[in-house]
């Protein structure tokens, strides 16, 4: 079932900080460009496989739509944009266990002329969550990848239990290298692959049996951040067009 997040001031922070980022970058843009602005609208899909051990048979899908300007120059151009992405772990023998929603921006610059047929680009994204369907479900006490049981020991002839809890995904970032093929005037394809760097928020928790976890216990347990270093593929399609009639 899904579970809406409440959105912490740490994500409130992050959000601060894509929102000045991208700000400073259309201002950039803005000064550099020396042609036409245009509205660009992308879709893409991202597979990233994540290097860190807790998660090695484990692959995030990422779909995304971004809409931003497009900043057309003499070198090519600078698309600036804002982001929506549904993201799902897939596991060998399940799919989309763990669902983010995430919200963020980014910057990818088409680096030769508009007029060539194949191009490279570099690109940079950030994003946060800010809704998830796992927020307070199991992980595997050591390696914290999703299970649905805790684990238990006995001392005492009294049952203890132990597991590690979802939180959040407070931070998902990755920088791309790749070609972007033009297909017609404003319609691209564009095929990247790169370094990305995933946030997992989580917390450990141990009870008597019994006394299991209480929902407040679950919201003010300490928590701390696993990184996961990633490799990522995208392949995307993107229009771009300008907003101005053309003048006769």
């Amino acid at each position: 079932m899904w579970s809406l997040l409440r959105i912490t001031n740490k994500t409130s922070e992050t959000m601060k900080t894509i929102i000045l980022l991208l700000s400073s970058l259309f201002l950039i843009g803005n000064v550099f460009s020396q042609k036409e602005i245009q509205l660009a609208v992308e879709l893409s899909n991202t597979y990233s496989s994540l290097r860190f051990i807790s998660f090695s048979n484990g692959t995030y899908n990422s779909t995304r739509l971004a809409i931003g300007s497009r900043f057309n120059t003499n070198k090519g151009n600078v698309t600036l944009y804002g982001m929506y992405e549904f993201s799902g772990l897939v596991l060998q023998k399940s799919r989309y266990t763990v669902q983010s929603h995430l919200l963020g921006g980014g910057i990818n610059y088409r680096i030769l002329n508009n007029e060539k047929r194949f191009s490279p680009f570099i690109e940079i994204n950030a994003s946060t969550e800010v809704a998830t369907n796992y927020r307070g479900d199991f992980l595997h006490a050591d390696q914290y990848f999703p299970t649905d049981h805790a684990y238990s020991y006995n001392i005492d002839n009294t049952q203890f239990y132990y597991s590690a809890f979802y939180y959040s995904t407070p931070f998902v970032g990755n920088i791309l290298l790749g070609c972007d093929v033009r297909i017609i005037n404003g319609l691209h394809l564009n095929i990247g692959v790169g370094y990305g760097l995933r946030g997992t928020k989580r917390f450990v928790l141990f009870w008597k049996d019994g006394e299991g976890p209480t929902e407040e216990f679950l919201n003010t347990k300490p928590k701390n951040t696993i990184w996961s270093n990633m490799t990522d593929v995208k392949l995307g399609i993107s229009y771009a067009f300008s907003l101005k009639k053309k003048s006769n």
